[in-house]
């Protein structure tokens, strides 16, 4: 399945979920995404910053309490308007998928179903290395 499909099912079986995106935390960049509604760059931007953001707070608070970083690969980002999900590849601490969600929406069910998008992806780009 290519990255784009896995993205699309993602975020359609996903009800509420209005953008789910597959970037690289080392280049601060989206490399795919599916979207209910086109979205500027800077928001693509944002969502990355995001990102690397909350991965390095993720990484100190793991090393600090002893556990290994690749521990910490998923973490919940809660709003008025929404709630982003971010999960991040523990075989590959650079790719993740953000879901942008609908505010309350639980994160338990998509934080599995995007980890299982992320194995697929990295299983895709190595067939095609």
């Amino acid at each position: 399945m290519s990255i784009a499909a896995s993205l699309d099912d993602l975020r359609r079986d996903n009800p509420g979920c209005s953008l789910v995106a597959f970037g690289d935390l080392g280049t601060r960049l989206v490399l795919r995404a599916s979207s209910d509604a086109p979205c500027a760059q800077e928001h693509y931007d944002r969502i990355c910053a995001q990102a690397a953001q909350v991965f390095s707070s993720c990484d100190v608070v793991a090393e600090a309490s002893g556990h290994s970083c690749k521990d910490a690969t998923a973490a919940t980002m809660l709003t008025q308007t929404e709630t982003r999900i971010f999960v991040r590849s523990p075989a590959d601490k650079v790719d993740f998928i953000c879901c942008v969600c609908e505010p309350g929406h639980s994160s338990d069910a998509i934080t599995s179903m995007a980890a299982t998008a992320l194995r697929e992806i990295s299983q895709e780009q190595k067939c095609n290395l």
